[in-house]
This record gives C-alpha cells, sequence and structure tokens, in this order.
C-alpha cells in the first residue's frame, strides 16, 4: 500500500523535520556527557529524519509540477520518525499555544499593571508641576 501526501503536507513536514535537525548537537552532548544511549537514539531520530527526507526531497521545493508525493520509508521507520515529529510539534503547540493561554492571567494583570504605572507617573509629574509653582516656582515668585 503506497502512502501519499499531498504539497502542503510535505511542506510542513519538510519545515518540522528542519527545526528536529537544528538539535543535531545534541548528539556531541550527551557523548560529552557519556551517555552513549541517548546519543544512539538522537542519530536513529535524525537518521529518520534523513530518510523522510530522502522521500520528500532535500530540497524546500523540489518538484514544483507534482501535487501529490510518495513516501517510501519502511512503516516501522516512518512510524517512528512521525512519533518524534509529533512529539516535537506538540511541545511547539505546547510553547506558543498553550503556555501563553495558562499564563494569561499573569499578562492581564501585567497590562493593568503597566495602565497603573503610566496613571501614577502622570499624577507625580502633575503634583510635581503644581509643587513647583506653589513653592518658590516661577508662578510662586
Amino acid at each position: 500500500m503506497a502512502i501519499r501526501i499531498d504539497r502542503e503536507q510535505r511542506d510542513a513536514i519538510y519545515s518540522e523535520i528542519m527545526v528536529d535537525l537544528s538539535g543535531t548537537g545534541d548528539i556531541c552532548i550527551e557523548l560529552d556527557r557519556g551517555d552513549h544511549q541517548a546519543a544512539r537514539r538522537h542519530r536513529r531520530r535524525f537518521e529518520d529524519d534523513m530518510r523522510l527526507l530522502d522521500d520528500r526531497g532535500w530540497e524546500p521545493d523540489s518538484d514544483p509540477d507534482r501535487d501529490e508525493f510518495e513516501l517510501s520509508m519502511p512503516p516501522g521507520q516512518l512510524a517512528r520518525a512521525l512519533r518524534s515529529l509529533t512529539r516535537n510539534t506538540r511541545a511547539t503547540l505546547h510553547a506558543h499555544i498553550v503556555e501563553p493561554i495558562e499564563e494569561r492571567e499573569q499578562a492581564e494583570r501585567a497590562v493593568v499593571a503597566q495602565d497603573a504605572y503610566g496613571d501614577l507617573l502622570a499624577q507625580l509629574v502633575g503634583e510635581q508641576d503644581t509643587e513647583g509653582r506653589g513653592e518658590g516656582g516661577a508662578a510662586g515668585r
């Protein structure tokens, strides 16, 4: 059974693979720490990413005339790659959508505080202008 994706899916997958591959330095970090098992897991993850690139094309817009693309990766390897990319996508959604929603109350409080600071500063400046005139300022002379 052939597994196919359309152009939009292909482009989105490419972008997610590029994000994941930005972590290739993790292998060196794990080796430096002596965690060889973790380094091997990272290597396999990046191998899966690169194999998926073999299927969808290494260039961002290779085969611009095609609308459908067949993936030829072995099913087990494709499933492993998709699980890894799903975890990454979930983390992205959490960082950019869920966390800001969870912190909404703090953000709203910060906006109210920011307005209060402006109001207080305006009152201080107004009070200083009044004080300046009433206590030896140009208006009091």
